[in-house]
């Protein structure tokens, strides 16, 4: 079956990881889940990783990770834009 061009693009899952051995409790924030600090746990992997999977419709999305309360960017990503508060946010591109 075809997808017409009116039919909605479903989400993607997208794997977010960050590698930190001194972090005890590792948060995603981003403009996804309205900043919420406490939407979008990663979950500890095991080695000082840490990970999650995001299901997100195409679009460009902004985010960091709160580490242990403290707001870092994603070190894998090479676009950030500065916020409101001249912190760092990594970018995200979901294409369909």
């Amino acid at each position: 079956m075809q997808q017409s061009k009116t039919d909605p693009v479903p989400p993607s899952s997208v794997a977010l990881d960050l590698a930190d051995q001194k972090a005890n409790e590792v948060f995603v924030v981003g403009s996804f889940n309205d900043w919420r600090p406490g939407a979008t746990p990663m979950m500890a992997l095991g080695e000082g990783m840490w990970g999650t999977r995001l299901s997100l419709s195409p679009g460009r999305y902004e985010y960091q990770f709160l580490v242990d309360g403290r707001p870092i960017p994603d070190p894998t990503v090479q676009e950030s834009v500065l916020n409101p508060d001249g912190v760092p946010s990594s970018v995200l591109v979901v294409t369909p």
